[in-house]
């Protein structure tokens, strides 16, 4: 469509002709700048109001016959609620709570994602994640990070990457943190 690309830069303000810039990554979060692979779509509508997936037609001979284990995979975007706040003391470790995963730490490739709620600092211990990178977004309440590094202050709308291996505690910087 003609005028649809913005001229100048990737991700105007206010694109041209009403349309949604989105950014598609083809590289891993944490990749060097000159190896990050993305693309920019300009959309009439963002993709997380496209509407819902419906299988295709069976074909036996298809590549998504050879994973036996997971014969149905649904491509739409995953959502989940807040945990509830605990009632008792609980501190960040424990009230870590696994959702998902594919691939694996031994191949250092994959993903995990677990959601958290707690209202108590960890005390007198670290906490240090073999597995991978551990990305941490605040929803409810800022979060205080202390690694080996030094310390942190995260807020709600902000990220947190702690890099592998690197022991870290985290305590809330309000009542309640999640």
């Amino acid at each position: 469509v003609p005028g649809a690309l913005p001229v100048g830069q990737n991700s105007p303000q206010v694109p041209p002709l009403g349309l949604y810039a989105e950014q598609v990554q083809g590289s891993a979060f944490t990749c060097p700048r000159p190896t990050n692979t993305r693309s920019w779509l300009y959309r009439i509508a963002p993709s997380v109001c496209q509407g819902g997936y419906a299988p295709a037609a069976t074909n036996t001979s298809a590549p998504s016959r050879l994973c036996a284990a997971f014969p149905v995979i649904d491509p739409s975007p995953m959502r989940w609620r807040p945990l509830p706040l605990p009632a008792g003391a609980i501190d960040f470790v424990q009230g870590l709570t696994s959702y998902c995963g594919a691939g694996g730490p031994q191949l250092k490739e994959g993903v995990a994602i677990h959601l958290y709620a707690f209202n108590a600092p960890m005390v007198d211990h670290a906490f240090c994640n073999a597995d991978g990178d551990l990305l941490i977004v605040p929803q409810l309440g800022g979060l205080c990070v202390t690694t080996e590094f030094g310390r942190m202050r995260v807020d709600v709308n902000e990220i947190c990457v702690i890099p592998r291996n690197v022991r870290f505690a985290v305590s809330p910087t309000s009542c309640s943190a999640a």
